[in-house]
C-alpha cells in the first residue's frame, strides 16, 4: 500500500447554518476508487481524506492498493483515519463509499464499529432538500462543480469509470503516468467536494439535518420525529456509554433510555398544546436557564417554551438546536 499525504489550502467555510452542527468536529472529506459498483465482488483501490481545519489548512491523505493483496491494509488505514473525525462528509457516501467500505472491511474481519460519526451527504441534501436538480438538471458532482464556479480549479479529466481502466492497465505494468492520473482523479474529487460545502447555503439544511441526522458532542442523532404528542430522539454515543433508564419527573419532563452494549439512546419529550395544533416543550425546565439564553435568539422558543409546529410547519432549526444542547449537556451523565 501507497499513502500519499499532502498539505492543501483550502478557503473555510463560514456559515452560521454549519456551524449549529459542526463547531469544534473534526471534519473528513471522504472519496473512494473501486473496481466496480458491487461490494460483494469488487475491490476497494483507494481512499481519500480531506481533514479540514478551522485556519482553511487542511491535510489529504490518500491511501493506493499499488499490489494485489493491498485491500485490507487499505481499509484498516481509512477506518482508522475516519473514526478520529467527529463528521464525514461525502458525495453519494450513504449509498456508495460508507456501505461499500463496511462490506469490504466485514470480507476480512476488519472492525467497522468505530465509524458511528456523523456523515453529511450533500447529494442526499440536494437531492431532497433542495431545487437544484430543477434548475441544473444532473446532480453529478461535477456539474454542481460547475454550478458552483468551481469546474476551473479540478485538474483531472477522467471519470471514475475511466479510473478502473486505468487501474486495470496499471496492475500489469506500474506505470507511473497511470498511478499519477488515478491519484489526481481521487484527489480532485475531495478537494473539490470541501469546496462544495457553501452549497448548502441554496438548501433546506435544517430541514436536512432533522432527517439525515448531525452530530452533538459525543452523539450522532439518527432519528427525530416531531407530533403532536412530542418529540422522539434516536442517537449513538460514540464512546463510553452507559446503562441508563430515566422516567419522567416534574423537574426533568422527559424519559430516557440508553444501552451500553448498543451505544443507542432513546428519549421522548412529550407536548403540551399551546393552542390548538401548536404543541410545546419546556425547554427551559428541561436545559435550565442559562442554556436556554443561547436558544432564545430562534423565533420558535417562547417564554422558555419550544414550538414544536405551527399549523403542520416543524421548527426543524429549533429542534435541532435544542436535541444539539440536550444531549451536550447530559452526554457527561451518560458516560463510564
Amino acid at each position: 500500500m501507497k499513502t500519499i499525504r499532502k498539505e492543501v489550502q483550502t478557503e473555510p467555510f463560514r456559515s452560521r447554518a454549519f456551524s449549529l452542527y459542526t463547531a469544534g468536529s473534526e471534519i473528513a472529506v471522504f472519496d473512494i476508487e473501486t473496481t466496480g459498483l458491487y461490494p460483494k465482488r469488487d475491490s476497494l483501490i483507494l481512499s481519500g481524506i480531506l481533514r479540514l481545519r478551522p485556519d482553511g489548512s487542511a491535510t489529504a491523505t490518500q491511501y493506493f492498493s499499488d499490489r494485489s493483496g493491498d485491500e485490507p491494509e487499505v481499509i484498516r488505514a481509512t477506518v482508522r483515519d475516519l473514526a478520529e473525525c467527529d463528521l464525514v462528509v461525502t458525495y453519494n457516501g450513504r449509498s456508495f463509499d460508507l456501505p461499500f467500505l463496511r462490506t469490504r472491511a466485514a470480507r476480512y474481519g476488519i472492525d467497522t464499529g468505530a465509524l458511528n460519526m456523523a456523515d453529511l451527504d450533500l447529494y442526499m441534501v440536494l437531492h431532497y432538500h433542495s431545487d437544484l436538480k430543477a434548475a441544473i438538471g444532473s446532480l453529478a458532482q461535477k456539474n454542481v462543480e460547475r454550478f458552483m464556479g468551481l469546474d476551473a480549479a479540478r485538474k483531472d479529466e477522467i471519470s471514475g469509470y475511466d479510473s478502473v481502466r486505468l487501474y486495470q492497465r496499471y496492475m500489469t505494468n506500474h506505470d507511473p503516468k497511470l498511478e499519477a492520473k488515478i491519484l489526481l482523479h481521487n484527489h480532485d474529487d475531495i478537494l473539490q467536494l470541501g469546496k462544495l460545502l457553501p452549497v448548502i447555503e441554496k438548501t433546506d439544511f435544517h430541514r436536512a439535518m432533522f432527517s439525515l441526522g448531525f452530530g452533538a458532542g459525543d452523539f450522532t442523532v439518527r432519528e427525530l420525529r416531531a407530533g403532536d404528542g412530542g418529540l422522539d430522539l434516536r442517537a449513538d454515543k460514540r464512546r463510553n456509554a452507559v446503562d441508563y433508564i430515566l422516567f419522567p419527573t416534574p423537574e426533568q419532563p422527559y424519559s430516557l433510555m440508553m444501552s451500553r452494549e448498543s451505544g443507542s439512546l432513546e428519549v421522548s419529550f412529550p407536548a403540551v398544546k399551546a393552542a390548538p395544533g401548536i404543541p410545546v416543550i419546556d425547554a427551559r425546565r428541561i436545559l435550565g436557564e442559562e442554556t436556554m439564553k443561547t436558544l432564545e435568539k430562534y423565533p420558535a422558543f417562547e417564554s422558555g417554551y419550544l414550538i414544536l409546529k405551527k399549523a403542520d410547519r416543524i421548527s426543524y432549526l429549533e429542534i435541532n438546536a435544542f436535541v444539539s444542547a440536550f444531549l451536550r449537556q447530559i452526554g457527561p451523565r451518560l458516560s463510564r
